[in-house]
């Protein structure tokens, strides 16, 4: 390992510079990469080793990218991380929720929507999962604590959907 650790940083530092996604996990995922390639390698395929722990390298961070941008966080609300801090900024979604209700946009919206964004808004991190676990999450929330049918979820959904496509 020690001979292509250069190759294995240069294109760790290429995916993270192009992706965003913390170097080091993209550091661990391509020292898997490596071990796989060596393992997979034959001589007589006709390609040297550089080469191949490349194109192994290059498929496996670009397929671990993918994965990452697919289970990306849907409640995406802006503000800064502190550098060694796991949980955001509290004081900014108190804010958020004091002064939304009072927003024209939010008393525009229908009564059942400025209840679910309610909902999410009081309990962010509960909420922020992958895009098809979030509705999933409301959508029973709405069903067994609140005792919503299916047509009113629906349709509650629907219409904020809308109103969120009209916003942005």
């Amino acid at each position: 390992m020690e001979t292509y650790i250069n190759l294995i940083r240069q294109i760790t530092w290429s995916f993270n510079r192009t992706t965003g996604i913390d170097w080091d996990e993209l550091f661990g995922e391509a020292c898997l990469a490596y071990c796989e390639a060596l393992l997979s390698y034959k001589p007589e395929g006709g390609s040297k080793l550089s080469t191949w722990i490349f194109i192994c390298l290059k498929n496996k961070l670009t397929n671990f990218c993918e994965a990452e941008h697919r289970n990306k966080i849907v409640v995406c609300i802006d503000f800064d991380w502190a550098e060694d801090s796991i949980y955001p900024d509290y004081e900014f979604f108190e804010l958020t929720f004091r002064s939304l209700p009072r927003s024209a946009e939010f008393k525009a919206l229908p009564k059942d929507c400025q209840y679910v964004i309610t909902i999410i808004l009081r309990n962010p991190l509960h909420y922020a999962l992958p895009p098809r676990k979030v509705l999933g999450k409301i959508r029973l929330h709405l069903r067994e604590e609140w005792k919503w049918t299916h047509p009113r979820i629906w349709k509650c959904m629907k219409s904020l959907r809308e109103e969120l496509i009209e916003i942005n």
